[in-house]
């Protein structure tokens, strides 16, 4: 009967049942007898008796004092024990056979029990405990096997021994079991049988999903991916069903691989159509299949993600199989409606994906009812050999495809062929028609291009007579600017008046300032540009050299980036220069020795010409802009199109933006 751990009275209870246990001892019937040395296996159906724990609470020691009247014969069980229940299995075993006490309780099915604790009372009264179970820890294991739970059991010879099995779910699945008492050497045949058919599974399909992978790396055909997307997802779907992938991974909660394997069953479904749907080329051959595909790809699409929200949150195996039950209704049906319709395709590529959502349709079926309603162990081996006999009809008519492939290409390629001879054909006539043109053609050309040449010819005679002359023009009006220069010097030297003869002066430097705009472009090879550079120091000595000074007193910094600029922005920007150049040496170093003056001319990222003259000296005593040089600044700089600022602090600064120029960068 179940024990309810709530009820106030369970003490006295339990204690009431270690009383009667006394008084009842297990009857004949009811204990497994162990002799006969050449069995190696017995079923324990008969000789079990099971107690369920419905508060999950007791402990073994409490368990073990219970009688054996409250433990009820398995084969008597009316009704199926609650998956939150904890059940205690009791079995009594008696050796009779000599010098065979090691044995193994293997407990399980398709839907092994996940937690199984063996609780072996010997007739010493020692006990000795061993785990196992389908979500136990890899480590935790008395035996290293997944499949199904093994107990490992010591019986003496002689003696009676006394078995207690621990019995719970965490994935509140119902328990359905099956069990025996195995020899060792027998457990050890039925694992090799096992190993070996899941290695011929999972490595032949593991190495076409390679091959295929490679194969779409090669061709970029997306049916070699979808393929083996496929298979990969399928090896990882029976290593979560049969449990062996959390011991490959040594995931230290193996429950979660389970999630993760029923999962896979939907994104395996995804690739599958998708596989389906390039394999058989479904929108040339059978176009009325896309909305079916599109309908079962989508489902799964949606599937998926409330898979992963509600099993993350209650891996709940009632909800698993829920999920696997609605996806199987999903696509069994439209399985049959594409083995169906390329059936009827009548075409040799749609015969293979009929035949291939045959064996999906059948393995499917079979090993989902299998497992779902008739708790079948062998569920997942039947659709592994579904599995195994698809790839073969898929790798065959993937062969059978690339056949055809080869022979369309080959007929393709012979259809090239001749169109290329035809081709040819045309060409040689367009060719030879072509030739001809050609020949009047270049005939007129080179009459038409010995003309351009002379005219050339003619042309650039002309244009190094006219750059000579231009030359010469800059030079007498260089010349003709220091005879006025020079005139000026003279007419300076019979001023009297101090006032007058620094005007006369000035007029004179500003007249050097043009001159040496037109020294510097005839010689110069461009005619053009001015290197600001050059001028720019040239003005500067000349300059401090009127004032009775030298670079040694006046020491002039110059920054220009290599600026080249044409003569029309140049003689504005000279006379510039010259004004503030003069302003600085008349004014800047009266009382002192000499200093520096600065001078830096770029462009910056907005595209605009800049030009800051400054200097380290007291400063002009007027007011910026009130002299006729600097009224002469303001106005030149405004003709190119500019702005201009002047700045006292530590010296005078004039600061200057032009927008109107035409420069040649280096």
């Amino acid at each position: 009967m179940p024990v309810n751990a709530h009820l106030p009275f369970y003490p006295f209870l339990l204690l009431a049942m270690s009383v009667a246990a006394q008084d009842k001892p297990v009857r004949q019937e009811e204990i497994l007898i162990i002799k006969n040395e050449n069995q190696e296996v017995y079923e324990l159906e008969p000789y079990l008796r099971i107690f369920e724990d419905t508060s999950a609470a007791l402990t073994f020691d409490q368990v073990r004092t219970i009688g054996s009247q409250n433990f009820i014969p398995l084969r008597n069980l009316e009704k199926k024990p609650s998956p939150e229940s904890i059940l205690w299995i009791k079995l009594t075993v008696l050796n009779q056979v000599p010098g065979r006490n090691d044995w193994i309780l293997s407990i399980g099915t398709y839907r092994s029990p996940d937690l199984v604790t063996g609780y072996v009372l010997h007739p010493s009264g020692d006990v000795s405990v061993a785990k196992s179970g389908a979500v136990r820890p890899y480590q935790d294991l008395a035996i290293k096997d997944r499949i199904n739970p093994l107990v490992p059991v010591s019986l003496e010879g002689g003696k009676t021994t006394t078995v207690f099995l621990k019995i719970r779910t965490v994935t509140k699945r119902q328990v359905s079991f099956s069990a025996q008492l195995e020899t060792p050497e027998h457990v050890i045949q039925q694992s090799k049988w096992w190993n070996f058919s899941q290695a011929a599974f999972h490595g032949p399909v593991f190495l076409f999903a390679l091959l295929g992978m490679a194969f779409f790396f090669m061709t970029r055909d997306r049916t070699y991916l979808y393929l083996s997307l496929w298979l990969l997802n399928m090896n990882v779907l029976f290593l979560g069903i049969t449990g062996m992938g959390s011991d490959i991974l040594g995931l230290p909660d193996p429950s979660k691989y389970i999630f993760i394997g029923h999962v896979t069953q939907s994104t395996s479904a995804v690739f599958y159509f998708l596989f389906i749907k390039n394999f058989g080329q479904v929108r040339k051959l059978v176009p009325n299949l896309m909305v079916w595909i599109n309908f079962a790809v989508g489902s799964r699409f949606v599937l998926i993600p409330l898979q992963h929200i509600i099993l993350l949150n209650d891996l709940n195996y009632n909800i698993i199989t829920a999920f696997a039950v609605l996806g199987n209704l999903i696509d069994i049906p439209i399985i049959f409606v594409i083995a169906y319709h390329f059936f009827k395709a009548n075409n040799k590529i749609s015969y293979y994906v009929a035949a291939g959502s045959g064996v999906v349709f059948l393995s499917s079926f079979v090993g989902s009812a299998g497992s779902t309603f008739f708790n079948l162990g062998e569920a997942p081996l039947i659709i592994e050999v579904g599995v195994i006999f698809l790839l073969i009809l898929f790798v065959v008519g993937l062969g059978h495809r690339m056949k055809i492939n080869e022979e369309e290409k080959r007929k393709t390629q012979q259809q090239l062929i001749d169109q290329l001879k035809h081709n040819r054909d045309l060409q040689d006539q367009v060719n030879r028609e072509l030739e001809e043109k050609v020949r009047i053609r270049t005939e007129k050309i080179t009459r038409q291009s010995k003309e351009i040449l002379k005219q050339n010819n003619i042309l650039a005679k002309s244009n190094k007579e006219k750059e000579v002359l231009l030359a010469e023009v800059h030079h007498r009006v260089k010349n003709n600017l220091q005879i006025v220069s020079s005139l000026l010097s003279i007419q300076s030297e019979q001023v009297v008046d101090t006032k007058a003869k620094q005007i006369v002066q000035e007029g004179q430097s500003r007249i050097q300032a043009m001159g040496f705009i037109h020294e510097n472009i005839y010689k110069n090879e461009s005619l053009a540009f001015i290197d600001m550079g050059t001028y720019i120091r040239t003005l500067g000595i000349s300059l401090i050299d009127s004032f009775g000074l030298n670079e040694g007193q006046v020491r002039l910094d110059i920054q220009t980036s290599n600026l080249k600029i044409d003569v029309d922005t140049a003689i504005p920007m000279g006379l510039i220069l010259n004004e503030l150049i003069t302003n600085s040496l008349k004014h800047a170093f009266q009382d002192q020795n000499g200093g520096n003056i600065t001078i830096d001319l770029n462009i910056d990222k907005f595209k605009t010409l800049n030009l800051a003259v400054a200097d380290n000296g007291t400063g002009h005593p007027s007011t910026p802009g009130t002299s006729f040089g600097l009224l002469l600044v303001k106005e030149l700089t405004h003709q190119l199109k500019g702005s201009i600022n002047f700045h006292r602090e530590n010296g005078f600064k004039a600061i200057m933006k032009f927008k109107k120029f035409n420069i040649h960068l280096p």
